[in-house]
Protein backbone atom coordinates (compact mmCIF):
# COMPACT_ATOMS: atom_id res chain seq x y z
CA UNK A 1 0.00 0.00 0.00
CA UNK A 2 1.23 3.43 -1.15
CA UNK A 3 0.04 6.15 0.96
CA UNK A 4 -0.06 9.98 -0.84
CA UNK A 5 -1.29 12.35 1.36
CA UNK A 6 -3.05 12.65 4.42
CA UNK A 7 -5.34 15.18 2.73
CA UNK A 8 -7.84 13.17 0.57
CA UNK A 9 -8.92 15.72 -1.49
CA UNK A 10 -6.37 15.51 -3.92
CA UNK A 11 -5.83 14.12 -7.87
CA UNK A 12 -3.32 11.81 -8.91
CA UNK A 13 -3.77 12.23 -12.49
CA UNK A 14 -1.00 9.36 -13.36
CA UNK A 15 1.12 6.42 -12.21
CA UNK A 16 4.16 5.04 -13.80
CA UNK A 17 8.05 2.96 -13.25
CA UNK A 18 11.35 3.93 -13.95
CA UNK A 19 13.70 1.98 -15.31
CA UNK A 20 14.75 0.42 -11.86
CA UNK A 21 10.86 -0.46 -11.07
CA UNK A 22 10.25 2.56 -8.43
CA UNK A 23 6.54 3.64 -8.39
CA UNK A 24 6.45 7.24 -9.38
CA UNK A 25 3.05 9.02 -9.25
CA UNK A 26 2.00 11.98 -10.22
CA UNK A 27 0.36 14.17 -7.14
CA UNK A 28 -1.92 17.60 -7.46
CA UNK A 29 -4.21 19.22 -4.86
CA UNK A 30 -7.70 19.96 -5.23
CA UNK A 31 -6.96 23.50 -6.57
CA UNK A 32 -4.77 21.79 -9.20
CA UNK A 33 -1.95 24.48 -8.21
CA UNK A 34 0.54 22.39 -6.80
CA UNK A 35 2.01 19.14 -8.01
CA UNK A 36 3.84 16.77 -6.91
CA UNK A 37 6.34 14.43 -7.92
CA UNK A 38 6.36 11.13 -5.85
CA UNK A 39 8.65 8.44 -5.85
CA UNK A 40 7.53 5.25 -3.61
CA UNK A 41 9.95 2.60 -1.57
CA UNK A 42 9.63 -0.56 -1.11
CA UNK A 43 7.95 0.15 2.14
CA UNK A 44 4.80 2.17 0.73
CA UNK A 45 6.53 5.86 1.72
CA UNK A 46 6.61 8.63 -0.78
CA UNK A 47 9.54 10.71 -1.35
CA UNK A 48 8.94 14.34 -3.05
CA UNK A 49 11.61 14.91 -5.53
CA UNK A 50 9.72 17.51 -7.49
CA UNK A 51 7.37 20.50 -5.99
CA UNK A 52 5.70 22.78 -8.42
CA UNK A 53 3.38 25.62 -7.25
CA UNK A 54 2.11 28.19 -9.02
CA UNK A 55 -0.11 31.49 -7.97
CA UNK A 56 -2.72 30.42 -10.76
CA UNK A 57 -2.50 26.64 -12.04
CA UNK A 58 -0.58 24.19 -13.10
CA UNK A 59 -1.25 23.57 -16.49
CA UNK A 60 -3.14 20.14 -16.98
CA UNK A 61 -0.20 17.73 -16.83
CA UNK A 62 0.26 14.15 -19.49
CA UNK A 63 2.57 11.20 -19.84
CA UNK A 64 5.41 13.27 -20.75
CA UNK A 65 5.17 16.64 -17.73
CA UNK A 66 7.79 14.06 -16.62
CA UNK A 67 10.31 11.79 -18.24
CA UNK A 68 12.72 9.46 -16.21
CA UNK A 69 16.01 8.70 -18.02
CA UNK A 70 17.60 5.15 -18.35
CA UNK A 71 19.32 5.55 -15.50
CA UNK A 72 16.44 6.27 -13.21
CA UNK A 73 17.92 8.95 -11.22
CA UNK A 74 17.48 11.59 -13.77
CA UNK A 75 14.18 13.11 -15.15
CA UNK A 76 13.04 15.54 -17.65
CA UNK A 77 10.22 18.32 -16.61
CA UNK A 78 8.64 21.11 -18.51
CA UNK A 79 7.53 23.86 -16.24
CA UNK A 80 6.52 27.85 -17.11
CA UNK A 81 8.61 29.02 -14.33
CA UNK A 82 10.60 31.61 -16.87
CA UNK A 83 6.85 32.87 -18.10
CA UNK A 84 7.53 30.03 -20.87
CA UNK A 85 7.35 26.50 -21.23
CA UNK A 86 10.49 24.93 -20.98
CA UNK A 87 12.88 21.42 -20.46
CA UNK A 88 14.41 21.06 -16.94
CA UNK A 89 16.88 18.38 -16.14
CA UNK A 90 16.58 17.29 -12.50
CA UNK A 91 18.40 14.08 -10.32
CA UNK A 92 16.35 12.18 -7.13
CA UNK A 93 18.98 13.12 -5.53
CA UNK A 94 20.83 15.94 -6.40
CA UNK A 95 17.61 18.42 -7.69
CA UNK A 96 17.44 20.33 -10.29
CA UNK A 97 20.49 20.00 -12.46
CA UNK A 98 19.83 23.30 -15.40
CA UNK A 99 17.57 24.30 -17.81
CA UNK A 100 17.38 22.24 -21.36
CA UNK A 101 15.61 24.84 -23.26
CA UNK A 102 15.20 28.66 -23.05
CA UNK A 103 13.95 31.73 -24.85
CA UNK A 104 10.94 33.86 -25.58
CA UNK A 105 8.88 30.63 -27.00
CA UNK A 106 7.35 27.68 -26.16
CA UNK A 107 8.00 23.77 -25.77
CA UNK A 108 4.44 22.73 -26.42
CA UNK A 109 5.20 18.97 -26.52
CA UNK A 110 8.08 16.91 -25.44
CA UNK A 111 8.04 13.98 -28.18
CA UNK A 112 10.56 11.53 -26.72
CA UNK A 113 14.13 11.49 -24.46
CA UNK A 114 16.78 9.11 -26.46
CA UNK A 115 20.36 8.82 -24.34
CA UNK A 116 21.08 12.32 -24.05
CA UNK A 117 18.82 13.84 -26.86
CA UNK A 118 15.33 15.24 -26.06
CA UNK A 119 12.76 15.35 -28.87
CA UNK A 120 10.38 18.01 -28.37
CA UNK A 121 7.85 20.20 -30.44
CA UNK A 122 8.30 24.28 -30.37
CA UNK A 123 6.47 27.51 -31.17
CA UNK A 124 10.12 28.99 -31.50
CA UNK A 125 9.58 30.21 -34.91
CA UNK A 126 5.96 31.93 -34.34
CA UNK A 127 3.16 31.08 -32.10
CA UNK A 128 1.60 30.08 -35.29
CA UNK A 129 3.67 27.44 -36.20
CA UNK A 130 5.21 24.05 -34.44
CA UNK A 131 8.01 22.23 -35.22
CA UNK A 132 10.40 19.20 -34.42
CA UNK A 133 13.57 19.81 -32.95
CA UNK A 134 16.34 17.62 -30.52
CA UNK A 135 18.53 18.95 -27.95
CA UNK A 136 21.26 17.51 -25.95
CA UNK A 137 20.70 17.26 -21.89
CA UNK A 138 23.17 20.17 -21.58
CA UNK A 139 21.55 22.38 -23.80
CA UNK A 140 23.90 22.34 -26.23
CA UNK A 141 23.48 21.20 -30.25
CA UNK A 142 20.26 21.94 -30.34
CA UNK A 143 18.81 20.66 -33.99
CA UNK A 144 15.43 21.55 -35.93
CA UNK A 145 14.49 18.20 -37.26
CA UNK A 146 11.38 19.72 -39.44
CA UNK A 147 12.02 22.20 -41.78
CA UNK A 148 9.01 23.45 -43.58
CA UNK A 149 6.85 26.68 -43.04
CA UNK A 150 3.87 25.88 -41.13
CA UNK A 151 2.22 23.08 -38.64
CA UNK A 152 3.68 19.71 -37.90
CA UNK A 153 2.56 16.83 -35.64
CA UNK A 154 4.76 13.83 -35.08
CA UNK A 155 3.98 10.22 -33.89
CA UNK A 156 7.30 8.48 -32.83
CA UNK A 157 8.35 4.96 -32.57
CA UNK A 158 9.67 3.38 -29.61
CA UNK A 159 12.96 5.18 -28.53
CA UNK A 160 12.61 7.63 -31.76
CA UNK A 161 14.25 5.50 -34.46
CA UNK A 162 10.90 6.17 -37.05
CA UNK A 163 8.39 8.48 -37.03
CA UNK A 164 5.80 9.92 -39.20
CA UNK A 165 5.33 13.07 -39.68
CA UNK A 166 2.21 15.70 -40.51
CA UNK A 167 2.70 18.81 -42.30
CA UNK A 168 -0.03 21.57 -43.36
CA UNK A 169 0.14 25.27 -43.77
CA UNK A 170 -2.45 27.42 -44.91
CA UNK A 171 -2.37 27.17 -47.97
CA UNK A 172 -0.45 22.96 -48.78
CA UNK A 173 -2.99 20.30 -47.49
CA UNK A 174 -1.69 17.61 -45.46
CA UNK A 175 1.16 15.56 -46.47
CA UNK A 176 1.94 12.64 -44.48
CA UNK A 177 5.35 11.14 -44.68
CA UNK A 178 7.74 8.59 -42.50
CA UNK A 179 10.82 9.68 -41.41
CA UNK A 180 14.23 8.37 -39.53
CA UNK A 181 14.77 10.10 -36.24
CA UNK A 182 17.20 12.35 -37.92
CA UNK A 183 14.56 13.48 -39.91
CA UNK A 184 15.64 11.97 -43.52
CA UNK A 185 13.28 11.47 -45.49
CA UNK A 186 11.88 7.61 -45.79
CA UNK A 187 8.87 6.87 -47.20
CA UNK A 188 5.56 9.61 -48.80
CA UNK A 189 2.61 7.93 -46.96
CA UNK A 190 -0.13 10.18 -48.60
CA UNK A 191 1.02 13.38 -50.78
CA UNK A 192 -2.49 14.46 -51.37
CA UNK A 193 -1.79 15.57 -54.60
CA UNK A 194 -5.14 14.97 -56.09
CA UNK A 195 -6.51 17.25 -53.57
CA UNK A 196 -3.82 19.80 -53.99
CA UNK A 197 -4.61 19.60 -57.71
CA UNK A 198 -8.31 19.98 -56.76
CA UNK A 199 -7.67 23.29 -54.73
CA UNK A 200 -5.47 24.70 -57.37
CA UNK A 201 -8.21 24.15 -60.10
CA UNK A 202 -10.85 25.59 -57.99
CA UNK A 203 -9.03 28.53 -57.07
CA UNK A 204 -9.84 28.57 -53.31
CA UNK A 205 -9.22 31.41 -51.46
CA UNK A 206 -5.79 31.78 -49.37
CA UNK A 207 -5.83 32.23 -45.75
CA UNK A 208 -4.05 35.38 -44.49
CA UNK A 209 -2.35 36.38 -41.36
CA UNK A 210 -2.79 39.85 -39.44
CA UNK A 211 -2.46 41.45 -35.79
CA UNK A 212 -4.07 44.46 -34.59
CA UNK A 213 -3.63 45.96 -30.98
CA UNK A 214 -7.14 46.68 -28.84
CA UNK A 215 -7.90 49.72 -27.22
CA UNK A 216 -5.92 48.34 -24.50
CA UNK A 217 -2.74 47.88 -25.99
CA UNK A 218 -2.82 44.08 -26.54
CA UNK A 219 -1.72 42.71 -29.07
CA UNK A 220 -3.54 39.44 -30.88
CA UNK A 221 -3.04 37.26 -33.79
CA UNK A 222 -5.59 36.81 -36.47
CA UNK A 223 -6.50 34.91 -39.70
CA UNK A 224 -8.51 35.86 -42.31
CA UNK A 225 -10.32 34.81 -45.44
CA UNK A 226 -11.11 37.52 -48.56
CA UNK A 227 -13.31 35.97 -51.62
CA UNK A 228 -11.29 35.57 -54.28
CA UNK A 229 -12.30 38.34 -56.12
CA UNK A 230 -12.20 40.65 -53.19
CA UNK A 231 -12.11 44.52 -54.01
CA UNK A 232 -11.11 46.49 -51.43
CA UNK A 233 -13.75 49.36 -53.11
CA UNK A 234 -16.48 47.26 -51.87
CA UNK A 235 -17.87 46.53 -48.33
CA UNK A 236 -18.37 43.31 -47.17
CA UNK A 237 -19.95 41.54 -44.05
CA UNK A 238 -17.59 39.52 -41.48
CA UNK A 239 -18.25 36.33 -40.06
CA UNK A 240 -16.12 35.70 -37.03
CA UNK A 241 -15.03 32.20 -35.84
CA UNK A 242 -13.57 31.18 -32.23
CA UNK A 243 -12.69 29.05 -29.84
CA UNK A 244 -11.16 31.33 -27.03
CA UNK A 245 -10.32 28.28 -24.46
CA UNK A 246 -7.69 28.74 -22.18
CA UNK A 247 -4.37 27.47 -23.40
CA UNK A 248 -6.16 27.11 -26.77
CA UNK A 249 -5.60 28.05 -30.62
CA UNK A 250 -7.50 28.37 -33.51
CA UNK A 251 -5.37 30.78 -35.15
CA UNK A 252 -2.78 28.95 -36.47
CA UNK A 253 -0.85 28.49 -40.11
CA UNK A 254 -2.32 24.83 -40.89
CA UNK A 255 -4.68 23.06 -43.99
CA UNK A 256 -8.24 23.32 -42.94
CA UNK A 257 -11.58 23.90 -44.26
CA UNK A 258 -14.66 24.65 -41.73
CA UNK A 259 -18.28 25.20 -42.93
CA UNK A 260 -18.02 28.61 -42.23
CA UNK A 261 -15.19 29.36 -44.41
CA UNK A 262 -17.81 28.03 -47.63
CA UNK A 263 -19.22 31.55 -46.77
CA UNK A 264 -16.56 33.29 -48.65
CA UNK A 265 -18.38 31.84 -51.90
CA UNK A 266 -21.40 33.75 -50.71
CA UNK A 267 -19.67 37.30 -50.36
CA UNK A 268 -18.56 37.15 -46.68
CA UNK A 269 -15.07 37.68 -44.96
CA UNK A 270 -14.32 34.79 -42.06
CA UNK A 271 -11.94 35.84 -39.50
CA UNK A 272 -10.50 34.34 -36.24
CA UNK A 273 -8.95 35.97 -33.54
CA UNK A 274 -7.34 34.28 -30.93
CA UNK A 275 -7.50 36.73 -27.70
CA UNK A 276 -6.16 36.75 -24.08
CA UNK A 277 -6.57 33.38 -22.60
CA UNK A 278 -5.23 31.27 -25.62
CA UNK A 279 -1.58 29.55 -26.08
CA UNK A 280 2.01 29.68 -27.10
CA UNK A 281 2.39 32.93 -26.07
CA UNK A 282 3.85 32.65 -22.78
CA UNK A 283 1.95 32.40 -19.33
CA UNK A 284 0.93 35.53 -18.28
CA UNK A 285 -0.73 35.82 -21.93
CA UNK A 286 -2.19 32.38 -21.29
CA UNK A 287 -3.49 32.76 -17.51
CA UNK A 288 -4.32 36.34 -16.98
CA UNK A 289 -8.29 34.87 -17.55
CA UNK A 290 -8.03 33.21 -14.59
CA UNK A 291 -10.64 33.04 -12.15
CA UNK A 292 -12.24 34.99 -14.45
CA UNK A 293 -13.75 32.88 -17.67
CA UNK A 294 -15.71 34.88 -20.01
CA UNK A 295 -14.59 38.27 -19.45
CA UNK A 296 -11.13 39.22 -21.40
CA UNK A 297 -12.21 36.66 -23.69
CA UNK A 298 -15.41 38.49 -25.08
CA UNK A 299 -13.45 41.65 -24.33
CA UNK A 300 -11.05 41.28 -27.30
CA UNK A 301 -13.49 39.50 -29.39
CA UNK A 302 -15.71 43.14 -29.35
CA UNK A 303 -12.61 44.64 -29.52
CA UNK A 304 -11.45 42.83 -32.93
CA UNK A 305 -14.87 43.69 -34.30
CA UNK A 306 -14.32 47.25 -33.86
CA UNK A 307 -10.95 47.29 -35.03
CA UNK A 308 -12.83 45.47 -38.36
CA UNK A 309 -15.25 48.23 -38.46
CA UNK A 310 -12.45 50.44 -38.74
CA UNK A 311 -11.66 49.21 -42.10
CA UNK A 312 -12.62 50.55 -45.28
CA UNK A 313 -14.01 47.48 -47.04
CA UNK A 314 -16.07 45.89 -44.13
CA UNK A 315 -20.33 46.57 -44.02
CA UNK A 316 -20.03 48.06 -40.30
CA UNK A 317 -23.17 46.90 -39.06
CA UNK A 318 -22.71 43.45 -40.75
CA UNK A 319 -21.08 41.23 -38.19
CA UNK A 320 -21.96 37.97 -36.63
CA UNK A 321 -19.61 35.92 -34.56
CA UNK A 322 -19.70 32.09 -33.99
CA UNK A 323 -18.50 29.48 -31.55
CA UNK A 324 -18.95 25.78 -30.06
CA UNK A 325 -18.51 24.77 -26.56
CA UNK A 326 -16.41 27.26 -24.85
CA UNK A 327 -16.68 29.93 -28.40
CA UNK A 328 -20.72 29.26 -28.10
CA UNK A 329 -19.57 30.49 -24.51
CA UNK A 330 -17.85 33.30 -25.80
CA UNK A 331 -20.28 34.36 -28.84
CA UNK A 332 -23.09 34.44 -26.43
CA UNK A 333 -21.31 37.38 -24.30
CA UNK A 334 -19.88 38.56 -27.35
CA UNK A 335 -23.49 39.52 -29.02
CA UNK A 336 -24.71 40.75 -25.53
CA UNK A 337 -21.84 42.96 -24.23
CA UNK A 338 -21.03 43.92 -27.99
CA UNK A 339 -25.05 44.49 -28.85
CA UNK A 340 -23.70 47.58 -30.84
CA UNK A 341 -20.67 45.68 -32.24
CA UNK A 342 -22.40 42.50 -33.44
CA UNK A 343 -25.61 41.97 -35.87
CA UNK A 344 -25.61 38.57 -35.12
CA UNK A 345 -24.22 35.14 -33.36
CA UNK A 346 -24.49 30.91 -33.27
CA UNK A 347 -23.92 29.77 -29.94
CA UNK A 348 -23.33 25.76 -30.42
CA UNK A 349 -23.43 23.51 -27.36
CA UNK A 350 -22.29 26.76 -24.53
CA UNK A 351 -21.16 26.52 -21.22
CA UNK A 352 -23.70 29.51 -19.96
CA UNK A 353 -22.88 29.03 -15.89
CA UNK A 354 -19.64 27.37 -14.78
CA UNK A 355 -21.80 25.72 -11.87
CA UNK A 356 -22.62 23.61 -14.58
CA UNK A 357 -19.56 22.23 -16.08
CA UNK A 358 -17.69 19.76 -14.73
CA UNK A 359 -14.81 20.23 -11.64
CA UNK A 360 -11.74 19.17 -12.65
CA UNK A 361 -11.86 21.71 -15.80
CA UNK A 362 -13.55 24.44 -14.63
CA UNK A 363 -11.72 24.65 -11.04
CA UNK A 364 -8.18 24.65 -12.38
CA UNK A 365 -9.22 27.85 -14.77
CA UNK A 366 -11.42 29.74 -12.51
CA UNK A 367 -10.43 28.41 -8.73
CA UNK A 368 -13.16 26.75 -6.58
CA UNK A 369 -16.56 28.01 -6.11
CA UNK A 370 -16.46 28.83 -2.55
CA UNK A 371 -13.84 30.65 -2.94
CA UNK A 372 -14.30 32.43 -5.99
CA UNK A 373 -18.43 32.90 -6.67
CA UNK A 374 -18.05 35.97 -8.70
CA UNK A 375 -15.76 34.31 -11.23
CA UNK A 376 -18.34 31.72 -11.88
CA UNK A 377 -21.40 33.99 -11.96
CA UNK A 378 -20.45 37.55 -12.73
CA UNK A 379 -19.69 36.90 -16.65
CA UNK A 380 -22.50 34.44 -17.17
CA UNK A 381 -24.23 35.33 -20.91
CA UNK A 382 -27.61 34.54 -18.96
CA UNK A 383 -27.32 37.63 -16.37
CA UNK A 384 -26.69 39.89 -19.74
CA UNK A 385 -30.07 38.16 -21.69
CA UNK A 386 -31.70 41.42 -21.43
CA UNK A 387 -29.07 43.15 -23.47
CA UNK A 388 -30.09 40.93 -26.39
CA UNK A 389 -30.36 43.43 -30.01
CA UNK A 390 -28.81 41.50 -32.57
CA UNK A 391 -29.63 37.38 -34.27
CA UNK A 392 -29.03 34.59 -32.19
CA UNK A 393 -29.36 30.90 -32.93
CA UNK A 394 -29.27 28.78 -30.15
CA UNK A 395 -28.25 25.00 -30.12
CA UNK A 396 -27.92 21.99 -28.47
CA UNK A 397 -27.95 18.34 -28.23
CA UNK A 398 -30.03 16.60 -25.80
CA UNK A 399 -27.43 13.57 -25.16
CA UNK A 400 -24.43 16.02 -24.56
CA UNK A 401 -22.03 14.16 -22.18
CA UNK A 402 -20.06 16.94 -22.21
CA UNK A 403 -21.82 20.54 -21.83
CA UNK A 404 -25.12 19.34 -20.47
CA UNK A 405 -27.86 20.74 -22.17
CA UNK A 406 -28.98 22.24 -19.19
CA UNK A 407 -26.94 24.98 -20.10
CA UNK A 408 -28.42 26.25 -23.22
CA UNK A 409 -31.85 25.88 -21.39
CA UNK A 410 -31.23 28.32 -18.94
CA UNK A 411 -30.04 30.34 -21.37
CA UNK A 412 -33.49 30.29 -23.05
CA UNK A 413 -35.58 30.77 -19.80
CA UNK A 414 -33.43 33.86 -19.34
CA UNK A 415 -34.07 35.46 -22.38
CA UNK A 416 -37.92 34.34 -22.56
CA UNK A 417 -38.07 36.29 -19.33
CA UNK A 418 -36.21 39.46 -21.15
CA UNK A 419 -38.83 38.98 -23.97
CA UNK A 420 -36.28 38.82 -26.30
CA UNK A 421 -36.76 36.84 -29.27
CA UNK A 422 -33.74 34.61 -30.68
CA UNK A 423 -33.87 31.06 -32.60
CA UNK A 424 -33.10 27.63 -31.51
CA UNK A 425 -32.31 24.24 -32.31
CA UNK A 426 -32.84 21.33 -30.09
CA UNK A 427 -30.77 17.82 -31.91
CA UNK A 428 -32.40 15.13 -29.87
CA UNK A 429 -30.09 12.44 -29.00
CA UNK A 430 -27.06 14.14 -30.68
CA UNK A 431 -23.78 14.31 -28.30
CA UNK A 432 -21.49 17.14 -27.93
CA UNK A 433 -20.26 16.99 -31.70
CA UNK A 434 -24.17 16.35 -32.67
CA UNK A 435 -23.58 12.83 -33.77
CA UNK A 436 -25.15 10.38 -34.81
CA UNK A 437 -27.75 12.14 -36.90
CA UNK A 438 -26.97 16.00 -36.64
CA UNK A 439 -23.61 16.75 -37.62
CA UNK A 440 -24.41 17.75 -41.42
CA UNK A 441 -27.66 19.21 -40.61
CA UNK A 442 -26.62 21.57 -38.31
CA UNK A 443 -24.07 22.96 -40.59
CA UNK A 444 -26.39 23.37 -43.46
CA UNK A 445 -28.66 25.14 -40.61
CA UNK A 446 -25.99 27.67 -39.76
CA UNK A 447 -25.13 28.22 -43.13
CA UNK A 448 -28.45 29.10 -44.31
CA UNK A 449 -29.14 31.28 -41.04
CA UNK A 450 -26.01 33.19 -41.20
CA UNK A 451 -26.64 34.00 -45.19
CA UNK A 452 -30.47 35.05 -44.36
CA UNK A 453 -29.90 37.16 -41.12
CA UNK A 454 -26.37 38.97 -41.91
Amino acid sequence: MVETSEDKDIYLPRIGWNSKNELYIYKLNRLQNHFQFLLAGDDGECKVIYDEKNERYIERLDGHSVIFLEDGDRFVVRNEKSGFFHLYLHSVEKGELGAITSGDWEVTQVVDVVGDRVYYMSSEVSPLRRDLYSIKLSGKKKRRITEGDGTYTVDPSKDMRFFIRRFSNATTPLTVTLHSGDGELIRVLESNDKLKERVAKADVPKRSFFTFETERGDVLNGSMLKPVDFDSTKTYPIFMTQYSGPGSQSVLDRWGLDWCDMLVEEGYIVVCVDGRGTGARGEDFRKCTYAQLGKLEVEDQISAAKWLQKQSWVAKDRIGIYGWSYGGFTSLGAILKGNDVFALAISVAPVTSWRYYDTVYTEVYNGLPQDNPSGYDDNSPVNFADMLKGKLLLIHGTADDNVHVQNSYMMAEALVKADKKFDMVIYPNDNHSMYPNGSGHIRDKMMRYVIENL
